[in-house]
């Protein structure tokens, strides 16, 4: 029996599997600002992610995408542009933003522990 995931949760592990590709961690702020929703959405959806075993997080909060949640954000990526919740961003494909702001928003360096 297949297992059936939510569209907002695909999108949720689409972009975190592109932050992890892009910029080798995943932070909660981040995924909500790419999607541009609240960070208590971000803090919901986790839970539920994190709950049905399609992330991890550890203790500084970094999110890291489990084998299954790898399996379900891949198979995202491979989708045609046209279904794809990434072809919005795409190159060929003109993108709409404010005026003024930055797409993609620039990743924050992580800073090292201070112990």
């Amino acid at each position: 029996m297949a297992v059936q995931i939510l569209k907002a949760s695909e999108d949720y592990l689409e972009t975190m599997l592109m932050m992890q590709t892009k910029h080798g961690y995943v932070r909660s702020v981040d995924v909500a600002e790419h999607l541009g929703v609240t960070k208590p959405s971000v803090t919901y959806a986790t839970k539920r992610l994190r709950e049905n075993g399609y992330i991890e997080m550890d203790k500084d909060g970094l999110i890291t995408l489990t084998d299954a949640g790898m399996q379900i954000a891949s198979k995202m990526r491979r989708m045609p542009a046209k279904w794809s919740m990434t072809s919005a961003t795409s190159p060929s494909r003109p993108s709409v933003t404010m005026p003024g702001s930055v797409w993609p928003p620039p990743m924050k360096q992580r800073q090292p522990d201070r112990n």
